[in-house]
């Protein structure tokens, strides 16, 4: 009799979750100041499409992009990050 396959990529034991990705407040920024997603995509120089990528709720960027953002909307990162 053959031993039961087991999916070696899953631990059912495995306690460790996946880390929350901080909620960006861009939405909310770019609201208050009444810039548009089209707006903000010329200010970051990127074709209007790409800019959906930022405002999907699981969207992690790194800390090149959260810069880039700071700059092009005059604050500080901190102020991009729902930090609750």
């Amino acid at each position: 009799m053959l031993p039961e396959k087991r999916n070696l990529d899953h631990n059912p034991n495995d306690t460790m979750k996946k880390q929350a990705v901080p909620a960006l407040l861009l939405q909310q920024i770019l609201e208050k100041r009444g810039i548009s997603k089209r707006q903000f995509a010329k200010l970051l120089n990127i074709q209007y499409p790409a800019v959906f990528e930022y405002f999907r709720p699981d969207y992690n960027p790194k800390l090149s992009t959260l810069t880039k953002f700071a700059l092009a909307l005059n604050c500080k990162i901190r102020d991009l990050i729902d930090e609750r």
